[in-house]
């Protein structure tokens, strides 16, 4: 692969998916990246992922893995799912309220950080 134009697209090492199927680790990064993001923006810092404590970091892996498992069975034209499949693997290790019960607004934000992460899987090359 050769970089045309050095000043478009990303090149961050922490996020960097060469092939299918993606890394559960990295998209581990990826959603921790993104709530940190969205803290951020509400006025508080959830901190790095390397912030968060061995079980914690753990958990967000055993759900990166849940992820990829998904990803690779489903097509990209499914996304829209992917919120879902995102909450389910979380609530098996956290205590969340079913995803029917969500509220409108909890729901949207978990909708629009999977939309997010399945735009980056696919940017990426790892989701096709």
């Amino acid at each position: 692969m050769s970089i045309t134009n050095p000043d478009f697209g990303d090149f961050d090492a922490d996020d960097a998916l060469d092939t299918a199927p993606p890394d559960p680790t990295q998209v581990a990064y990826r959603i921790h990246r993104l709530r940190r993001y969205l803290s951020q923006l509400a006025g508080d810092d959830i901190g790095s992922f390397f912030d968060m404590t061995e079980d914690e970091q753990t958990a967000a892996i055993n759900v990166g893995e849940d992820i990829v498992a998904w990803v690779i069975t489903h097509d990209p034209s499914e996304k829209a799912k992917l919120a879902r499949v995102i909450h389910d693997a979380r609530a098996q290790q956290e205590q969340l309220p079913p995803w029917a019960a969500l509220d409108p607004a909890r729901r949207a934000l978990a909708e629009a950080i999977a939309k997010s992460l399945g735009d980056w899987l696919i940017r990426e090359g790892a989701w096709s």
